[in-house]
């Protein structure tokens, strides 16, 4: 397997990782507002940065319209 592969493979991870990591902080904080429709949408962002940064912004949120702003941008 090339480097590149495994390259790709790890970043594809580590999006994966904070993808679902985002998802569970938000499912246990924000359960009743949280919706199958914005975990699609985190599902989908590509950018592991941008998924860290929201992890981060999620886990000091006062409330979930912070969060939801940020999901439809």
């Amino acid at each position: 397997m090339s480097s590149r592969c495994l390259q790709k493979g790890r970043a594809e991870g580590e999006r994966l990782a904070a993808a679902r990591m985002l998802v569970s902080i938000l499912q246990m904080r924000f359960s009743e507002s949280f919706t199958q429709e914005d975990q699609h949408r985190i599902m989908t962002i590509s950018d592991a940065e941008i998924l860290n940064a929201l992890v981060l912004r999620a886990a000091a949120a006062e409330d979930y319209a912070e969060i939801q702003k940020l999901l439809k941008s």
